[in-house]
């Protein structure tokens, strides 16, 4: 989920605006995990569009999704078909964030991008942030990062890294105050 806050600290001047996310989502979510079930389905032998994977799919049980696919295919669905296009898709999410999300979010902010600070766990949103022309600070505190997950961060553009809550405030604290 996107969050986008205007910080509020007592004696500390407003000049910004704090954005950050921690899903991982930051696009279209629909039309990028539905191009990824379209291709899966292509692969599985059924040819499909995005439009079509959109109008089959979309808004359905995902039990009411996987038996149309069955049929579609004449087979059923390998045991691990969930578990797969899960990691497609979220690969894909990686990959394709746009910064279309990031100035949207500064705009109803009333901040310019520059003005703007982003917390970001993903190398995808820190490239959509960066090409947004925002600061970027890499978060590398939840219990899903592993090592080496600092290193696609500062190579994404993330101007530093916070290893807790501690280092986003040692961060956020100067660029708010000027």
């Amino acid at each position: 989920m996107l969050n986008a806050k205007t910080l509020i600290i007592p004696g500390i001047e407003i000049v910004g605006a704090l954005i950050f996310d921690f899903d991982g989502v930051i696009a279209d979510s629909e039309a990028i995990a539905n191009t990824v079930l379209a291709e899966t389905v292509t692969r599985l032998g059924h040819s499909t569009t995005l439009d079509e994977a959109l109008a089959r799919y979309s808004g359905r049980r995902w039990d009411e999704a996987v038996a149309e696919i069955e049929a579609a295919i004449g087979r059923p669905l390998p045991s691990d078909f969930s578990g797969q296009l899960k990691l497609a898709t979220l690969d894909r999410f990686r990959t394709e964030p746009h910064p279309d999300i990031f100035l949207f979010a500064a705009s109803k902010l009333g901040a310019r991008p520059d003005q703007c600070l982003v917390i970001e766990d993903s190398a995808g949103g820190i490239r959509a942030a960066v090409a947004a022309g925002m600061a970027v600070v890499g978060l590398c505190a939840a219990s899903h990062i592993r090592e080496g997950h600092d290193l696609k961060l500062r190579d994404a553009g993330a101007v530093h890294l916070a290893h807790s809550w501690s280092d986003v405030e040692r961060f956020a604290l100067p660029f708010f105050n000027g």
